[in-house]
């Protein structure tokens, strides 16, 4: 062990080309910087963070069911023992994504991709993190919720 800028690491798993990242600064180097050790440290930011999901499509349909189901036995529509099985697949998964934009970022990601039936996507809309984008299989199992 050794210390480095204040902290302590390990001289066998370091780098040995470009040094341990406590020496680079918290840098990103670019792969030929060991070619060309002129070449100044690129900084990027990132366009997005990119979150894939299993969406409980089924579960979520279920519990707007049942608070349906329950309004009628409140109101005496229905018989308590008489309450009729969903018609809908309880285990339903959808596989979406939830894009988290950069509002900081060099090059934003593109509106016009992530777009499926459960996929979401929040932005930064005046000065604040807002959901600007639902899936229309999210949108058809939560209609309440649409931006």
């Amino acid at each position: 062990m050794r210390i480095v800028d204040g902290l302590a690491e390990r001289a066998d798993v370091r780098s040995r080309a470009l040094g341990a990242p406590q020496q680079q600064g918290g840098a990103q180097w670019s792969p030929l910087r060991a070619i060309f050790l002129w070449k100044e440290p690129e900084n990027r930011r990132i366009s997005a963070i990119l979150t894939l999901r299993h969406y409980p499509a089924g579960k979520r349909r279920y519990s707007r069911w049942w608070k349906g189901i329950r309004a009628q036995i409140k109101a005496g529509a229905i018989d308590r023992d008489a309450v009729p099985e969903p018609d809908f697949d309880f285990g339903e998964l959808g596989l979406g994504v939830v894009v988290w934009d950069n509002a900081y970022a060099d090059v934003p990601l593109p509106l016009d991709i992530f777009r499926g039936p459960f996929d979401e996507r929040w932005s930064v809309v005046d000065n604040d993190q807002r959901l600007t984008f639902r899936g229309a299989g999210i949108v058809a199992v939560e209609p309440d919720t649409e931006p």
